[in-house]
């Protein structure tokens, strides 16, 4: 697969799976799984980490994308299975870890500091590796 395509498939994952994870979010609260405050809580260690990844994305996809050209992109490298297999699954996993703490709450005896805790361990841990993978592909070209 060629890196461009794999690029957009993850510009395109994170801000699917971001918004649904906000969805999640607002659901929980309007079904009564969370309270306002851990709603709230919840969208505010989600979204930084986001903007971080989002603005290396597009700061990339726009740069690449500002000159008409009539060529094929000759600089466009193909990537390996294992790092595009490796991609989907690291941010799969980050994404299904994400809904589940915040459906604990609803389901369990969790309260806020244990909910917060875990998502903030989830966006340390996983943090590692999809921004490894963002900066990999979106890294500033010179």
């Amino acid at each position: 697969m060629k890196e461009s395509k794999l690029k957009k498939r993850v510009l395109y994952f994170m801000i699917f799976a971001k918004l649904l994870i906000l969805f999640w979010i607002f659901i929980s609260y309007y079904t009564g799984g969370l309270s306002s405050k851990e709603a709230l809580l919840a969208a505010k260690l989600i979204i930084p980490l986001f903007a971080v990844y989002l603005s290396a994305m597009f700061a990339d996809f726009t740069g690449a994308n500002i000159y008409v050209s009539n060529q094929n992109n000759k600089e466009d490298k193909l990537v390996t299975k294992t790092f595009r297999n490796l991609s989907y699954i690291v941010l799969f996993l980050y994404f299904l870890s994400i809904v589940i703490v915040i459906t604990l709450p609803a389901t369990t005896s969790m309260d806020i500091d244990g909910m917060t805790s875990l998502i903030t361990g989830i966006e340390s841990f996983f943090g590692i590796y999809v921004s490894g993978i963002v900066f990999s592909l979106f890294k500033k070209q010179t």
